[in-house]
């Protein structure tokens, strides 16, 4: 939107999640980082880089795999053995791709 209060929310938001330790990590809570490359694209704050290295490690070299080394929908509550779902790609490669381009 442009809003500096709009902004705000947001870095507040991270800040409060992130004060309170990283979550578990698994596909649900990659989906955020995406927010998180565009904060950090706007404010290039240094803060956020750290968090968003390391996650986009964990997704690229830790991150289970299935068998044809894709990566496999693992959440809080099951292991997903062997499925890659639509999802998966959604809430996990966009915000890999982000990382990689801020």
């Amino acid at each position: 939107t442009g809003s500096d209060k709009a902004l705000a929310i947001i870095e507040q938001w991270f800040a409060d999640r992130l004060a309170e330790g990283t979550p578990t990590r698994n596909v649900n809570t990659v989906a955020p980082f995406l927010t998180l490359a565009h904060l950090y694209e706007k404010t290039r704050n240094p803060v956020w880089r750290p968090y968003l290295q390391a996650w986009a490690e964990w997704v690229m070299h830790e991150m289970p795999r299935t068998e044809e080394g894709g990566l496999q929908h693992i959440v809080y509550n099951s292991v997903n053995h062997q499925q890659m779902w639509d999802d998966t790609l959604m809430m996990s490669v966009l915000p890999l791709a982000k990382i990689g381009l801020v």
